[in-house]
């Protein structure tokens, strides 16, 4: 399962695929909520985008766009509230 395994929901602007609900990450015996960008043209590389103190907000989802519609798989945890 995993992150790499998941898919995204729906299809946002420019081709990129927006995040449904946040997905939950299984590690170990904890789990983790994350969002998956996924791009329209991916390019196989991916990344995992660490928020600052202020969580998985707006701001960040933006970043992951950004990074999405240039081909990045987005990988988003929630560190602050998990």
């Amino acid at each position: 399962g995993g992150a790499a395994g998941a898919t995204p929901e729906t299809s946002g602007p420019s081709g990129i695929h927006t995040p449904g609900e946040p997905r939950r990450l299984q590690v170990g015996e904890r789990s983790l909520s994350v969002e998956v960008f996924a791009p329209a043209a991916p390019h196989g590389r991916a990344l995992i985008l660490i928020h600052e103190i202020f969580g998985l907000n707006d701001d960040i989802r933006r970043i992951a766009h950004r990074f999405a519609s240039h081909g990045y798989l987005v990988v988003a945890p929630d560190l602050r509230h998990g």
